[in-house]
């Protein structure tokens, strides 16, 4: 009985944290203290000991998250990957070639003589960032035309 309380317990402490660095500090030989583990950390890595704290004690509510190089770093010195690191699952999203477009972004497609349905994204970020960017000087050079968003 004692064991399965004490389980339940690591483990509701283990999911309030965003990472699970502290569990893989527990996976670790005992002969490996983690004060050694921070002089690594630090001289071969730069990685000070108060962000090797920070980054193991963050908790899910926390909008901060570490960076994907310290990341990379971390998942090889405990020699597991960057999702079994990861204590979180990203919401899956909508790719941007299978959603549908605005109004202005078809106006803008169908400017640039672009079929659709074989809408290019680079081609169709290129169209989007020339206009908004001449959005200042009355024309948009792609379209020839007045942009839609600018106002009299």
């Amino acid at each position: 009985m004692f064991g399965n309380q004490f389980t339940n317990t690591w483990l509701m402490a283990t999911e309030k944290f965003k990472y699970n660095i502290n569990h893989q500090i527990s996976l670790m030989p005992r002969h490996i203290s983690i004060d050694s583990l921070v002089k690594i950390l630090s001289n071969e890595h730069k990685i000070t000991r108060d962000t090797f704290y920070r980054d193991r004690n963050l908790t899910l509510d926390d909008s901060f998250s570490i960076p994907s190089d310290r990341m990379d770093i971390y998942a090889a010195l405990f020699n597991c990957t960057v999702d079994e690191l990861k204590n979180y699952t990203t919401k899956k999203i909508k790719p941007l070639a299978d959603r549908k477009l605005t109004k202005t972004q078809k106006t803008i497609v169908k400017a640039g003589k672009m079929v659709k349905g074989t809408v290019k994204l680079l081609l169709l970020a290129a169209l989007l960032s020339s206009c908004v960017s001449y959005a200042g000087l009355g024309k948009c050079p792609t379209m020839k035309t007045t942009p839609m968003h600018r106002t009299r």
